[in-house]
């Protein structure tokens, strides 16, 4: 569910001060701003952080969109005995 539209965007200027170091971000919930655009950012799923490298297409999404926290479910294939 999207946040209203007369609410602001979620952004913690904070994470944004050092620009050229690798960002760790751990709240999935911010926006991309347009500042980070040919960064690489490093996002925590909730174990480990996932790097991510930002595009003109990102901006506006919100970071947890693009560190998935759940494994995907594989399926083993029965052998013919």
């Amino acid at each position: 569910m999207s946040r209203s539209s007369w609410k602001h965007p979620i952004v913690n200027t904070e994470n944004f001060k050092d620009l050229k170091k690798n960002l760790k971000i751990t709240a999935r919930n911010e926006v991309i701003p347009s500042n980070l655009v040919g960064l690489k950012v490093n996002i925590y799923n909730g174990s480990r952080y996932i790097s991510t490298f930002i595009e003109d297409n990102k901006v506006g999404y919100k970071f947890g969109e693009f560190a998935f926290s759940r494994k995907l479910c594989v399926h083993k294939k029965k052998s013919k005995k």
